[in-house]
Order: structure tokens, then sequence, then C-alpha cells
């Protein structure tokens, strides 16, 4: 949308751009729910203009996802803190969110598992429904195999051709 749309600049195009794609969604799937992405759950600051941008100039979705990297960021991931983001997003938009893309290093499973369990149980504090589901973004990208190193999967190389999901997926399971 960029140059001529922006949060900046000319934040009414934006807005409408973005309505534009949510009717267009809704015109041919008129129950597919749409998500509007945000790339800082961990910060507040950089969400909350967008979302008061979205709501002054009528903006429409029904979810508002969020990503969600400690590793990027260097932001905490006890339960507390991810709660708190959560917690607060929700109340503020008052629609369901979505961790639509979480990682952590390949090379440090634990962390990774417990990055994603931290996550997962923080979600089910939540009223039922506030959290609509918690994607993670390239499990299965290899460091390795990737020309840009990619370092946030979940799977390590165990043969020439070949990976092997690590502990970390096993959140999905153990969380609460």
């Amino acid at each position: 949308m960029w140059p001529r749309a922006g949060l900046k600049d000319n934040p009414q195009l934006l807005i409408s751009l973005l309505n534009t794609g949510y009717d267009a969604v809704k015109e041919i799937f008129p129950k597919c729910s749409v998500v509007t992405h945000l790339a800082c759950l961990n910060d507040k600051r950089e969400c909350d203009p967008f979302i008061e941008v979205f709501y002054a100039y009528g903006g429409k979705t029904d979810i508002f996802g969020f990503s969600f990297y400690p590793y990027w960021f260097d932001a905490p991931y006890d339960v507390p803190f991810i709660y708190g983001q959560m917690a607060y997003f929700h109340d503020k938009i008052k629609k369901p969110i979505m961790i639509v893309e979480i990682g952590g290093e390949e090379i440090k499973p634990d962390l990774t598992y417990e990055i994603l369990k931290n996550t997962i149980d923080a979600g089910h504090l939540l009223p039922e429904d506030a959290v609509q589901g918690i994607f993670y973004w390239e499990p299965c990208a290899g460091a390795d195999f990737l020309p840009d190193h990619y370092p946030l999967g979940a799977s390590k190389t165990v043969g020439p051709d070949a990976l092997q999901m690590t502990r970390a997926m096993e959140a999905l399971r153990d969380a609460i």
C-alpha cells in the first residue's frame, strides 16, 4: 500500500484499502473470518497507533492476529507477560485474537518449547473464544536447508535431505 497509503501518510486510504479487501473476502466467502495481522504482540507502543487509526477510520476485521518473536525483539516470554499482552489487546479491540506467527531458535528447542507452551497456556487464561489459534511460523524450516538460514524453525537436520521435529513442538501436546 506504500507509498500511497500508510499509518502516518494517508491513513484514511490505508484503512479504505484494508476495508476493500475485507469486503471482497466477505463477498466471495461470507462466513470466512478476516484477520488483520500486526507484528507486535510484545510492544503496545507499536500496535496501539495502528489500532486507534484503524478504528477511527472505520476499519473492518473479524480477528486481530499478532506475531510474537522473543528472539527478534528480546521480549519476555513468561506466562504473566504474554497473558498481559493478550488480555490488553483483547480488551482494547473487543475482538478475538490469534497468534499468527510465533517461533524460537531451532538450536534451542527447550527454550522454543517454553515460549510456545507459555503462549498457549497464557491464551487459555483468557475468556473462552478470546484466542482463536496459535500458529508456529515455519516449524519445518531447517536453517541448513534455507538460503537465508532462517533460524526459527522447530526441526533439526538428521541427514542430507532430512529434518526431524525437535522437542519444541511437544508444547502443543503439553500445554494446559
